[in-house]
């Protein structure tokens, strides 16, 4: 997830909105590692910063004031859905579990 995020924070852009969901996979270290993920951001690099999950939302913290956080992502589907983004890139990145490809309308 790292590379990802520093791949993304390059992108020469200011309309990027970081959407992570929970790693499920982490056992004993996932608090421990959600929480350097969230460290690591730089939120000025962003326009949303959003979490999805138990284990991000237990880990916020409130180390990221403007940071959203979503138990699940139907309700951050809902929300998204009432958005009008235009002219934005979007960093989709988490545990194939927690499903984060269900924001995206399949047809």
């Amino acid at each position: 997830m790292q590379a990802a995020l520093l791949n993304f924070t390059q992108l020469p852009s200011e309309n990027k909105v970081l959407i992570l969901g929970d790693m499920l996979e982490l056992g004993a270290s996932s608090e421990k590692e959600h929480s350097e993920i969230i460290q690591s951001i730089d939120q000025k690099k962003f326009r949303y910063i959003i979490f999805v999950g138990k284990e991000f939302g237990k880990a916020m913290n409130g180390s990221i004031p403007t940071a959203l956080h979503f138990e699940n992502v139907m309700k951050l589907r809902n929300w998204f859905e009432e958005q009008h983004f235009s002219d934005h890139y979007f960093l989709l990145k988490g545990s194939r579990l927690i499903g984060l490809e269900k924001l995206v309308a399949t047809q």
